[in-house]
């Protein structure tokens, strides 16, 4: 947070202008929840049904311990979410993992497939890597399998970091599955 860490709030506020008042009633998937700063800012945005996962069992414990949560679990973006129906949730956040994942994979899919028709899924792209993500993001939207709702103009990262200032910046996107 010393380097002006702020996209977990800026996602909450994001799926917030998107929710149409109902972010009380929705149920939220944060995906790679981390220790839990996108959750604390999604309840901050009035969210109150948050299932987190995460690939680290340690940092999954510590999400659980903030208390923001219904539950958190264990889980690798990389591989599908067995442990999640189809149409699980309102809404899934990602943020600041992507970079960690290929875009060949079944990350982007497998949110499509537990979130319902006409939820959202949000998620942010480093613009270092950006490009490489864009075929799947049209493939996706080809496919029917959701449409493009806003993607935000580059906006800081760690602006207080020298190695990534104003280098390297993050882009919020945000689709409605179909």
């Amino acid at each position: 947070r010393a380097w002006g860490y702020d996209m977990p709030e800026r996602v909450a506020e994001a799926v917030r202008l998107h929710a149409g008042g109902r972010e009380g009633e929705l149920s939220v998937l944060d995906a790679g929840a981390g220790d839990g700063l996108s959750g604390r800012a999604l309840v901050q945005c009035g969210f109150r049904n948050i299932v987190g996962i995460d690939l680290s069992p340690e940092l999954a414990a510590l999400a659980r311990d903030r208390g923001v949560y219904a539950s958190v679990e264990v889980a690798d973006l990389s591989q599908p979410l067995a442990n999640f129906a189809d149409d699980a949730f309102d809404a899934a956040t990602v943020v600041g993992v992507m970079t960690y994942l290929e875009p060949d994979g079944c990350a982007l899919p497998e949110l499509c497939r537990v979130v319902r028709q006409g939820g959202l899924v949000c998620f942010t792209h480093s613009t270092d890597k950006l490009r490489m993500w864009h075929d799947t993001h049209e493939r996706l939207a080809s496919e029917g399998r959701w449409s493009r709702v806003h993607i935000s103009e580059p906006l800081p990262y760690l602006p207080k970091n020298p190695e990534y200032g104003d280098n390297i910046k993050v882009v919020i996107h945000i689709y409605r599955v179909s």
